[in-house]
């Protein structure tokens, strides 16, 4: 019989529902479109957060939050380029297929 450490078990809940937050938070950026920098800053930070708790608690989807990364740093060439609808529909679909993703995941686990 296997005993689980309840500070660990804490800790992975607490990731959870970091990773929902900043599911949330990718959401947020299309409500609120003038802040849409600043909570991507925030679920980049969140996710950063994530990934390097990531090898210690063995936590789960973890690639998600690579992607957000690297939504992020597309969105930054977006703004420094122009107007490249294409690639603001591409980034749109893809944040919001994250941000659903990680939702979900942590909604299953926390809910």
């Amino acid at each position: 019989m296997t005993y689980i450490d309840i500070g660990d078990f804490m800790m992975v809940v607490k990731i959870r529902k970091m990773q929902f937050l900043c599911g949330l938070c990718l959401l947020m950026q299309f409500v609120c479109f003038k802040w849409m920098i600043p909570f991507h800053l925030i679920s980049v930070l969140l996710s950063l957060i994530v990934m390097c708790n990531q090898r210690k608690y063995k936590v789960i989807q973890v690639q998600y939050h690579y992607y957000i990364i690297g939504l992020y740093i597309l969105k930054l060439w977006i703004l420094s380029v122009g107007s490249l609808l294409f690639f603001e529909l591409m980034y749109m679909v893809l944040c919001l297929y994250v941000s659903i993703i990680l939702i979900l995941f942590s909604f299953h686990c926390l809910f």
